[in-house]
């Protein structure tokens, strides 16, 4: 018997210890002072008491039982544990796929500013290309002043030709 580990079997130690020996049996003493047992109609001695055998067998039968409970409570335990890690695992898993979600959706949102940002700008960009800047106004007024004398010239000539 441990009795660091087993103090809840001591009770198997305490009722052989109190169990009274059964008729034959009677407890002796050898000339030095040892205790043994002797059977008076059999003539059989022995140095354990006639009760121990019967307590080591409850003894083994009662730590059996222990032990049983006790790996069934480890069995439970771990299929517990099982349990609560398989769902772990799933918490986990979802909540990783709803954070992919999410910076997949952040990332299209980004994108989409980015290229409304781009748009924004090439628009601004094109209606500054529609809108004349000076050089090419002036080089437009030079040109219609040009065509403008062009026609003048033109009426000028034709109305004086018969003159």
């Amino acid at each position: 018997m441990d009795l660091d580990n087993e103090k809840d079997l001591f009770w198997i130690a305490r009722e052989g210890l109190k169990t009274p020996l059964q008729d034959p049996w009677k407890p002796c003493k050898t000339k030095d002072g040892n205790v043994f047992y002797f059977n008076f109609e059999t003539k059989e001695s022995q140095w354990e008491h006639p009760c121990d055998e019967y307590c080591k067998k409850q003894y083994e039968k009662e730590k059996s039982k222990k032990e049983g409970i006790i790996s069934a409570l480890k069995d439970e335990k771990k299929e517990e544990f099982k349990g609560r890690k398989e769902k772990l695992i799933k918490e986990f898993e979802e909540a990783k796929m709803k954070l992919e979600i999410e910076h997949k959706k952040a990332l299209e949102a980004l994108e989409k500013e980015y290229q409304d940002l781009i748009k924004a700008d090439e628009d601004k960009l094109g209606e500054e290309d529609k809108k004349p800047n000076e050089t090419e106004i002036s080089k437009e007024k030079a040109g219609n002043t040009e065509q403008v004398e062009k026609d003048v010239e033109t009426t000028f000539e034709q109305s004086t030709e018969g003159l």
